[in-house]
């Protein structure tokens, strides 16, 4: 590969280039599609700490986000009507801020008024999901496995109809 081509592929993945794509099976070298998710803590900024394992019976979303990321900024809306429409039927939803600085993370959540629970990540639980960049979502089904993985800004209906399914699915 080119130079040109290596930095033009590594610019694409750094900006989260705002493309919506639901990913297929270990297309981005973490837990395939139908496999157990890692095991995870995220410790949120409200001093609590998320555990997945303990939201089994619960399908869960995990946001990956930014601060500085603008798709995620566009996609917050969004997120925050998913949440507080899903949170009655019991889906659980959780940010992960990649990388970021405390203070922007706060703002951010206060700006855009995120009503779910959102943890400061040095890498850690990114890595464990193979999150490249933000914004990804990654959403766990109520037995604790990878249901879908989505690169890039995720489009309301994608993740509403996803919701549906595992909700009807019992």
């Amino acid at each position: 590969m080119s130079r040109v081509g290596a930095a033009a592929l590594a610019a694409l993945l750094l900006t989260g280039c705002g493309l919506e794509q639901e990913v297929g099976v270990g297309s981005t070298g973490g837990p395939q599609v139908g496999t157990a998710a890692p095991e995870v803590r995220i410790h949120t900024l409200d001093g609590a700490v998320f555990d997945l394992a303990a939201e089994r019976g619960h399908p869960v979303v995990i946001d990956f986000f930014g601060s500085w990321c603008g798709p995620c900024r566009r996609q917050q809306a969004d997120l925050n009507a998913v949440a507080a429409r899903y949170r009655p039927r019991g889906v659980v939803v959780v940010g992960d801020a990649l990388r970021d600085d405390r203070a922007a993370v706060e703002s951010y959540l206060t700006d855009l008024v995120v009503p779910y629970p959102a943890g400061l990540d040095d890498g850690e639980v990114g890595a464990r999901f193979a999150v490249l960049a933000p914004p990804t979502t990654v959403v766990v089904d109520r037995d604790g496995r990878v249901a879908a993985t989505v690169l890039g800004g995720i489009h309301p209906a994608t993740l509403t109809s996803l919701l549906d399914r595992l909700l009807a699915a019992g």
